[in-house]
């Protein structure tokens, strides 16, 4: 059975740093990745050029019951 909740994601020690994206993350840091790739900021095709703003007019207007498929909770 699934259970939900947050499962963190450890960066292991070893010899080299993890290095992603010009970033380095430490040995032991956490990290949650699903959420920066699915983050509503970058789905613009979505929610539209003012995705990062909150925007709660966007639920107004007719289109409003379309964007509820595009929900979702993490």
């Amino acid at each position: 059975m699934a259970v939900p909740g947050w499962l963190p994601r450890v960066v292991p020690k070893q010899a080299q740093p993890l290095i992603a994206d010009g970033k380095v993350a430490p040995p032991g840091a956490c990290s949650d990745p699903k959420r920066a790739s699915t983050s509503a900021a970058k789905l613009t095709w979505i929610w539209g050029p003012d995705a990062k703003s909150f925007n709660p007019a966007r639920w107004l207007g007719p289109d409003a019951r379309e964007l509820e498929t595009n929900i979702c909770t993490l």
